[in-house]
């Protein structure tokens, strides 16, 4: 059995992933699928210090959900058996093997879902605390329902034989739907219409192989890729370019592509479903809002014309974060609070140096040199 610990920074509904010296870490611990656990939730205070008052709930509940649709069963649900000492809140998760979870994670390696835990007062139907938090769930290579691998048979050829199948006339045949086939044109080459193409050898059988996708573009142009139309490409397993009035491209493995205007969703698990959205990263990367970019695993765009840079979420339209700092608002201005204790390096006022109105040109430059120059120092 597992037994995962973490500490939550519990400050606000929205908890954050910190070591037990309250130091902020990106990558949340794992459970796996099918294996009992016990999730140890150490819950702090902003500064730090052991999140008091969790004896005034009598009941708790937990869940883990890849979505934020209430109406739909959770992938992991949890209401009794929560133990509570102090700051600890031990959940024991006995049922980690649900229909729920295994479709959400389908043949992925691993994904993040949201988790959600709840207190309530004795009587009361409304939490009267509540943290979400993320976890990483792993996936099974084998289970008890998985099939029986089929050895293979001991099936010998003779060198002449050998030189006979590859002598022998190959047969190609073209499809635009993989439902009709046709032969390949007498020049050779294939219609643009054609996205499949499938091949049989006469010496070794009258089965055809099974439909096989074609390059697509010219000139060394494209991929292994399934198209919506000539302007969408998805290219790696389970890609989905789906757009409407503009390009789609979505390169890797569950990449994908969903709305209007020109989308891309670049790298595995990455998606793109605000229209005019850019995601590019290594995993669990989103760009939903309009004219929304994220770059870099876990980083979410969730706000129209947005940026997110790095692990984090961006939800405030028009502004550019990295990870959970805002870097300039919605104006354009430096927030005060990113300046806040090199006023007197830069020789400026932290509200001048935001104020791009009334600070000149050269007074910002020369304010983030010497902040750069600190922060090298440091």
């Amino acid at each position: 059995m597992q037994s995962i610990e973490m500490y939550i920074r519990a400050g606000s509904v929205k908890g954050v992933l910190v070591t037990a010296r309250n130091q902020q870490i990106a990558t949340p611990p794992a459970i796996t699928r099918g294996m009992h656990a016990d999730l140890i939730v150490r819950l702090l205070a902003e500064n730090g210090t052991a999140l008091a008052g969790l004896d005034a709930y009598a009941t708790w509940d937990f869940a883990i959900a890849h979505d934020w649709d209430t109406a739909t069963a959770p992938q992991i649900h949890v209401s009794e058996g929560i133990e509570v000492s102090g700051n600890e809140v031990r959940i024991p998760l006995r049922q980690t093997d649900t229909v729920e979870l295994k479709d959400a994670l389908g043949v992925r390696e691993s994904a993040v879902f949201g988790c959600e835990l709840a207190g309530y007062e004795a009587g009361g139907t409304a939490p009267g605390f509540l943290v979400q938090f993320e976890i990483v769930i792993r996936n099974r290579r084998h289970t008890a329902e998985s099939a029986e691998p089929v050895p293979v048979e001991d099936v010998s050829f003779q060198a002449a034989q050998i030189r006979a199948l590859f002598s022998a006339a190959l047969s190609v045949q073209l499809s635009d739907d993989k439902t009709t086939w046709y032969d390949v044109p007498d020049s050779g080459s294939p219609p643009a219409s054609a996205r499949w193409f499938r091949v049989r050898n006469a010496a070794a059988g009258r089965d055809w192989s099974e439909a096989i996708p074609l390059l697509g573009g010219g000139g060394g142009d494209g991929g292994f890729a399934e198209w919506r139309n000539s302007d969408m490409l998805a290219a790696g397993g389970n890609a989905v370019a789906d757009c409407s009035g503009g390009l789609g491209l979505a390169l890797g493995q569950n990449a994908t592509v969903r709305g209007s205007g020109s989308l891309t969703a670049v790298g595995p698990t990455t998606k793109a479903f605000g229209n005019f959205a850019t995601a590019v990263g290594n995993y669990e990367t989103e760009a939903t809002g309009t004219y929304s970019a994220a770059f870099g695993s876990w980083a979410k765009a969730n706000a129209d014309s947005c940026v997110q840079l790095g692990t984090g979420v961006n939800e405030h339209a028009g502004t550019l974060q990295f990870r959970d700092f805002q870097l300039l608002d919605a104006d354009g201005k430096i927030p005060a609070e990113r300046l806040t204790g090199y006023a007197a390096i830069s020789g400026l006022d932290p509200e001048a140096i935001a104020d791009a109105d009334r600070t000149s040109f050269a007074q910002v430059c020369a304010a983030v040199s010497a902040i750069v120059k600190a922060l090298k120092n440091q």
